[in-house]
Protein backbone atom coordinates (compact mmCIF):
# COMPACT_ATOMS: atom_id res chain seq x y z
CA UNK A 1 0.00 0.00 0.00
CA UNK A 2 3.15 2.29 0.63
CA UNK A 3 3.68 2.41 -2.70
CA UNK A 4 0.79 0.95 -5.10
CA UNK A 5 0.60 0.89 -8.73
CA UNK A 6 -2.85 2.50 -8.75
CA UNK A 7 -5.49 3.33 -6.41
CA UNK A 8 -9.20 3.46 -7.39
CA UNK A 9 -12.24 4.41 -5.45
CA UNK A 10 -14.43 1.71 -4.68
CA UNK A 11 -18.44 2.44 -5.15
CA UNK A 12 -20.68 0.38 -2.80
CA UNK A 13 -24.46 1.14 -3.01
CA UNK A 14 -24.55 0.10 0.68
CA UNK A 15 -21.74 1.27 2.04
CA UNK A 16 -21.40 4.54 3.31
CA UNK A 17 -18.03 4.79 4.22
CA UNK A 18 -15.35 5.07 1.00
CA UNK A 19 -13.39 2.07 -0.01
CA UNK A 20 -10.15 2.06 -2.07
CA UNK A 21 -8.24 -0.53 -4.02
CA UNK A 22 -5.04 -0.77 -3.71
CA UNK A 23 -2.95 -2.70 -6.92
CA UNK A 24 0.12 -3.44 -6.87
CA UNK A 25 3.31 -5.68 -5.78
CA UNK A 26 4.55 -6.79 -2.97
CA UNK A 27 8.07 -7.49 -1.97
CA UNK A 28 8.94 -10.67 -4.46
CA UNK A 29 6.70 -9.05 -7.07
CA UNK A 30 3.65 -10.74 -7.16
CA UNK A 31 0.66 -8.75 -7.70
CA UNK A 32 -1.68 -7.89 -5.01
CA UNK A 33 -5.00 -6.53 -4.65
CA UNK A 34 -6.04 -4.62 -1.29
CA UNK A 35 -9.22 -3.24 -0.48
CA UNK A 36 -8.98 -0.61 2.63
CA UNK A 37 -11.97 1.52 4.24
CA UNK A 38 -11.62 5.37 6.13
CA UNK A 39 -11.45 4.38 10.01
CA UNK A 40 -11.23 7.72 10.96
CA UNK A 41 -7.30 8.36 11.84
CA UNK A 42 -6.18 5.80 9.26
CA UNK A 43 -7.15 2.81 6.83
CA UNK A 44 -8.34 -0.04 7.67
CA UNK A 45 -7.88 -3.48 5.53
CA UNK A 46 -10.82 -5.22 5.00
CA UNK A 47 -9.34 -7.23 1.80
CA UNK A 48 -6.24 -8.48 0.39
CA UNK A 49 -5.37 -11.42 -2.25
CA UNK A 50 -3.70 -12.08 -5.01
CA UNK A 51 -4.54 -10.19 -7.85
CA UNK A 52 -8.04 -11.27 -9.73
CA UNK A 53 -8.54 -11.30 -13.64
CA UNK A 54 -11.02 -8.69 -12.62
CA UNK A 55 -8.51 -6.19 -11.96
CA UNK A 56 -5.63 -7.38 -14.67
CA UNK A 57 -6.89 -4.39 -16.53
CA UNK A 58 -6.31 -1.65 -14.23
CA UNK A 59 -3.63 -2.87 -12.52
CA UNK A 60 -1.66 -2.89 -16.30
CA UNK A 61 -2.95 0.33 -17.06
CA UNK A 62 -1.59 1.88 -13.50
CA UNK A 63 2.22 -0.16 -14.52
CA UNK A 64 2.20 1.84 -18.22
CA UNK A 65 2.06 5.01 -16.53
Amino acid sequence: MADPVTVVRLEVDDEPRVRLLFLGDDASGRALEVIAVDGGDRLVVIHAMDLRSKFRKLYEEGKRR
